[in-house]
């Protein structure tokens, strides 16, 4: 057992693709490794919590950019200086310079997570940011033990510019079993966008679709996600002059644990915008794993990361985003060949089955470690780690008062029974010798699964709800925010719906709008 510490420059948990995965890679590694998680402090979150059998140390942030890494920099210095691990993983420059500047005198190891990192992911902040954060994965790239990249492209891309054998695949991964509801089979036809409603997003090409759809079909559109204040009066404008009140509805913010009750209400989900692929590292919308592993069906824009997980008219279709009206034509396409939609579901089901569920992701990081061990440097390390027994230790957490102590013990992890069956499925699945491989045995029988008529009958009764949005005191007025006006909401049925407690759920993958120098997207 080995010790162990996780962090980057990111929120956990969050929101985001990032916070989203960090969840499968703690799982991958805390039941046979003693867990630390360091990452920067949201507004609500506690400076020190354990979170599925890991210890999460959480650094409280200034609102200057620059200070917030260099703040984050010092909080990780004094950890590595104060606690003995025998790895530590990282999943950007900011983290990992720091982690490689101590890596002599403290003799870890090392670990670049790619998968997870702003390298797979659309430009950050502004050029001169990005161009300071490349280079610094440019020398994590070249001094890391362990690399852990997104697919077999962006390995063969990077044994380029650093050392083959130390590339690992180590994919996104989603909870099947979490997403995996039942078909939509009344009610009006749904359109789900969920992500940040903002200029820039394709939210303005999405209404533009919709004004076509409305003349053709019944169905409506909901647009599940933090409105930015700055947008909210063009889109209400817009919903307005093209005559969309009665098809539109603005879902705002939904709980995380509650984003595959959202899908679940979905006839075709949509990504109408997204970044064009830069490199081969560059990493497709996660959402579209929780998409298909929700056997809905997903429209995206040609020539961009979407095509990376979306092979047009077979598990998903494609628009062109340069060709006028082909968006609404491709949705109307969908709505009215049901056939057709429900192959190209099952297709995108058992893609994400195959290739990229949480608990293939689990395995795969486990056998990356495995290598890890063998290698000579930390062979001995590694083997005589003694996890848990450890002498205490403390660390300061910047801009607080809190002392927060690490050398608890880990409490006992429930079963997860996904790796369990997940381990004698893979190989059927992976030979196509199965389509559908039920998960979650040992605890269906005690979880209510809602009947799909009960997520689907209220969407065709929805009636337009105005709600007020409170809007958090303690946001930063410099970011342009502050008390946002009523907006349309959906009806009490389907808010009821989604804050149904007894279904069990986890977080979502969509990216929502977060403080300069905290983006990722």
């Amino acid at each position: 057992m080995a010790r162990i510490l996780i962090t980057g420059f990111c929120s956990y948990p969050g929101p985001d693709r990032v916070g989203v995965q960090l969840a499968h890679v703690v799982d991958g590694l805390v039941r046979e490794h003693k867990v630390d998680l360091l990452v920067w402090r949201d507004k609500t979150q506690s400076h020190r919590e354990i979170i599925r059998g890991a210890n999460v140390l959480r650094v409280s942030m200034p609102k200057d950019p620059r200070a917030q890494v260099e703040a984050f920099q010092r909080a990780l210095r004094r950890q590595l200086g104060s606690v003995q691990y025998d790895v530590v993983q990282f999943r950007d420059g900011w983290s990992g310079v720091t982690a490689l500047e101590m890596k002599r005198k403290h003799k870890f190891a090392t670990v670049f997570d790619v998968t997870r990192s702003p390298m797979a992911l659309s430009a950050m902040v502004d050029l001169a940011t990005d161009t300071e954060l490349q280079r610094a994965h440019q020398s994590c790239l070249r001094r890391a033990d362990l690399i852990l990249a997104p697919s077999k492209e962006a390995q063969q891309f990077l044994a380029g510019v650093t050392d083959e054998p130390k590339l690992h695949v180590v994919p996104p991964g989603v909870n099947i079993d979490t997403f995996d509801w039942d078909e939509k089979t009344s009610g009006r036809p749904v359109i789900l966008y969920l992500g940040k409603i903002a200029s820039g997003c394709g939210i303005e090409r999405l209404l533009d679709a919709m004004e076509a759809v409305q003349d053709n079909s019944d169905a409506i559109l909901l647009l599940g996600g933090e409105v930015t204040p700055a947008f909210l009066a063009t889109l209400e404008a817009e919903i307005a002059e093209m005559g969309l009140a009665e098809c539109v509805r603005v879902l705002g913010g939904i709980p995380h644990k509650k984003i595959p009750n959202a899908i679940a209400l979905a006839t075709i989900c949509v990504v109408p915008q997204e970044a064009e692929i830069d490199s081969p590292i560059t990493l497709f919308p996660t959402k579209i794993l929780e998409f298909m592993a929700c056997r809905r069906v997903t429209l995206a824009p040609r020539g961009t990361t979407a095509e990376k997980i979306i092979d047009d008219g077979q598990n998903g279709l494609l628009f062109d985003p340069d060709e006028p009206g082909d968006f609404a034509l491709k949705l109307l396409s969908l709505l009215e060949d049901k056939e057709i939609r429900k192959e190209m579901e099952l297709l995108g089901y058992e893609r994400v089955r195959r290739h990229y569920s949480a608990s293939g992701t689990r395995r795969k990081l486990r056998a990356a470690y495995q290598w890890l061990s063998e290698q000579t440097a930390y062979r001995r390390r590694m083997s005589n780690a003694v996890g848990a027994e450890v002498v205490s230790n403390s660390i300061h957490l910047v801009g607080s008062d809190l002392l927060a102590s690490v050398d608890e013990e880990i409490p006992p992890i429930p079963i997860d029974d996904t790796d369990q069956v997940g381990a004698v499925s893979a190989p059927l699945v992976e030979g196509g010798e199965v389509t559908r491989v039920k998960q979650n045995l040992l605890l269906r029988n005690n979880i209510r699964r809602p009947d799909s008529r009960e997520l689907v009958d209220v969407a065709g009764t929805i009636n337009v709800k105005v709600a007020k949005v409170q809007v958090d005191e303690e946001i930063d007025d410099d970011a342009g925010t502050g008390e946002i006006d009523p907006v349309p909401w959906i009806d009490e049925s389907i808010l009821d719906l989604i804050e149904d407690d007894s279904v069990i759920a986890i977080a979502d993958d969509t990216d929502t709008e977060t403080p300069l120098g905290h983006r990722e997207k």
